[in-house]
């Protein structure tokens, strides 16, 4: 007998001839003209019918792509699919909608029909295109919070580790605590230039989680521990090697040189182990696992108010050496809890990662080195115009400086967050592929964690402006430099309520994947920031209301441009882009062909 079934662009012949078989019979001839037909109706009331080989190239782009993809289709399912399996659901298909004059494969190009496959997925069919749109749980404040206050704990554990270095050697010399000073600000910019592996990492990793890609999320993670551990070493030669001149560009006293070069070699030998806990915090995080990474960092903590009590205080008496084996010694014991956990979970394979591998931790990287050396920048020609006005100005602005920085790390859970639910539908929002679930998804969560930063910000701004305002005694004695601190309370409260919004929009933009945006405007607002700083503490002599006033100003520049960008991805339905069809697949091609010819290569 010969069954002849069709598809979108060509008839495949299956001829299955018996032992002495030489041509069909009649009645089969009639059975199978009958269903020509019934196929053909089919063909009229579809404008496009599924495309079985089409079906099973998009499943191997998908596969091949990953959490890779270039615009964020690595969503896409990867279920297991030959040729043979391919043909028999071309052929169920097929006579399903001959069956049955209702099923969901009659229906006109464009409609979707919904066919489950497993968790929270399900294959749609959608201008006879095959992939797998993800349904999306509608975010909660509950499940932000959960998230949030857990992710908070690992976010502020390395400035408590510095903290508490701080303390205890404030208790054993005056000289080992001004060498902190410029330690301090060289490790934090370390970690601001770094923040590329945090921002990149939670990205892929929460794509491959949606994708229920175990091998594609072992490989992500893999690449991201080798690339951490190889740049962890070279920076920590660097550090070695250079700590001399690093010092004296902090402008580092020559009575505290020998104490700040003992702290920083130290510390510098465990970057590797510092960077390895960056990847797993933000592995855990891209999925949606904050508890494990608060744990490994009290316990990581811990451990650093143990050692420093009793290497400083106690009887060692080490100082600042001691101070610096204790910091490193408590995230060499992260660092190997976090491999010990992502190696029990997952399959890693420690190779250097290939060019097309490295290039989303490549491109993250020089685009977001350039964004924080740009904030540095800023942060550090604030504090060399208060340093020119005079002593009451410098320590009051160390005060409140020390309270916004602080203040800082609050909304960075809220960031994490968006980075990690909206991973997948936020680049397809972005680029028009998004369903309308997905859009009303990255709408309602954006809207969602926009207010939660609002409420935050207003919360930690209030406190911390009544500190300002009614206890600054907790920092200085000095009476004028109380009433210069009281002074830019007001700032303060509006600085941290606007800075919120600025984390989470950031956190926002990330997700969507504009982070050449989010460089972009801070190589523009440097000159711009600097000039103004310069015209009201040089020209009009403002003093401390006016470096505080330029912050806030700054602050006010940054969530207007993140909001712009970001308001047709959470703005009315009418403002989302819509990417037709037509350009959907070209599109997609010609991704698919960048892939190939990366394997390739």
């Amino acid at each position: 007998t010969t069954t002849t079934t069709t598809t979108t662009k060509r008839v495949t012949k299956v001829e299955i001839m018996g032992a002495g078989d030489s041509k069909p019979t009649s009645a089969s001839s009639s059975e199978q003209q009958q269903q020509q037909i019934l196929l053909q109706q089919q063909k009229q009331k579809q404008n496009r019918p599924i495309d079985v080989a089409e079906a099973m190239r998009v499943g191997d782009k998908s596969k091949d792509a990953g959490g890779l993809h270039p615009r964020g289709h690595g969503a896409m399912g990867k279920q297991p699919l030959n040729s043979s399996n391919a043909l028999n659901s071309g052929n169920e298909t097929a006579l399903s909608s001959t069956r049955d004059p209702k099923s969901p494969k009659m229906m006109g190009s464009g409609q979707k029909s919904p066919r489950p496959i497993a968790g929270t997925s399900s294959l749609v069919v959608q201008n006879g295109r095959k992939e797998k749109e993800i349904d999306f749980p509608a975010l909660t404040l509950r499940q932000v919070v959960k998230f949030a206050v857990p992710a908070l704990g690992a976010v502020l554990c390395d400035p408590v580790m510095t903290l508490v270095d701080t303390a205890c050697v404030g208790r054993i010399s005056a000289t080992y605590l001004a060498a902190l000073g410029p330690n301090t600000s060289i490790f934090g910019f370390v970690a601001m230039i770094f923040q590329f592996l945090t921002i990149a990492t939670t990205g892929m990793v929460s794509r491959n989680m949606d994708a229920k890609d175990a091998k594609g999320l072992a490989m992500v993670i893999s690449d991201a521990l080798t690339i951490a551990i190889v740049m962890g070493v070279l920076a920590a030669f660097g550090m070695i090697v250079f700590a001399v001149p690093l010092l004296d560009l902090m402008q580092t006293q020559p009575h505290v040189m020998q104490p700040a070069v003992t702290y920083l070699r130290t510390r510098a030998f465990t970057m590797p182990c510092f960077l390895i806990t960056l990847v797993g915090t933000a592995t855990c995080l891209g999925q949606r696992d904050s508890q494990s990474p608060m744990k490994i960092f009290a316990f990581a903590g811990g451990l650093n108010l143990v050692l420093d009590l009793y290497l400083v205080i106690g009887p060692p008496k080490m100082g600042i050496a001691g101070a610096a084996i204790a910091t490193a010694i408590s995230q060499t014991f992260g660092a190997l809890i976090f491999l010990r956990k992502l190696s029990r979970n997952h399959n890693l394979m420690f190779r250097m990662p290939t060019r097309a591998r490295s290039k989303p931790f490549i491109t993250a990287g020089g685009v977001l080195s350039v964004r924080s050396v740009c904030i540095m920048l800023f942060y550090s020609y604030a504090a060399a115009l208060a340093s020119t006005i005079n002593v009451v100005t410098i320590a009051a602005h160390q005060v409140v400086a020390g309270i916004v920085s602080v203040a800082q790390f609050c909304p960075e859970p809220l960031s994490a967050c968006a980075q990690s639910v909206l991973a997948t539908a936020g680049p397809r929002n972005a680029n028009g592929f998004a369903t309308s679930k997905e859009s009303l998804y990255v709408r309602k969560a954006g809207r969602l964690l926009l207010l939660a930063g609002l409420g935050l910000g207003a919360g930690v701004g209030a406190i911390c402006a009544s500190i300002l305002a009614y206890q600054p005694e907790m920092f200085t004695k000095n009476a004028t430099v109380m009433t210069e601190v009281g002074s830019v309370a007001p700032i303060v409260f509006f600085s941290i309520l606007t800075y919120c919004c600025v984390c989470v929009t950031d956190g926002l933009v990330f997700a969507t994947g504009r982070i050449e945006f989010a460089a972009l405007t801070q190589v523009i607002n440097l000159p711009l920031s600097a000039y103004a700083l310069w015209f009201c503490v040089s020209k009009q002599e403002l003093g401390l209301f006016g470096i505080w006033f330029v912050v806030l100003g700054l602050f006010i520049l940054r969530v207007s441009e993140n909001i712009f960008i970001l308001a047709r991805d959470l703005g009315p339905q009418a403002w989302r882009k819509i990417v037709s069809p037509a350009e959907r697949m070209s599109m997609e091609e010609e991704d698919f062909n960048d892939v190939e010819s990366q394997k390739q290569n």
